[in-house]
């Protein structure tokens, strides 16, 4: 059971697709619908953190700059 909406259905396929052509190029990223959390080795973490962003830009879709978070090295998801 749960909640099925076209629009929330389209986003997360969206951003599944997104984190296969992140997995395929060597990063992982975690995804909820139109949220993604990347997981990577502290020395790896800014070239993934830009690779996503260069990835959103390459795509046209629009990457908001306000919940957009620098690498940590301890991430808390609720």
């Amino acid at each position: 059971m749960g909640l099925h909406s076209s629009a929330m259905v389209a986003c997360q396929r969206i951003t599944s697709a997104m984190c296969y052509i992140c997995k395929k190029s060597g990063y992982h990223v975690l995804n909820h619908l139109d949220d993604f959390v990347g997981v990577a080795p502290q020395a790896q973490a800014w070239r993934a953190y830009h690779f996503l962003g260069g990835l959103l830009f390459q795509l046209g879709l629009r990457e908001l700059t306000t919940k957009a978070t620098a690498p940590f090295t301890v991430v808390t998801c609720v």
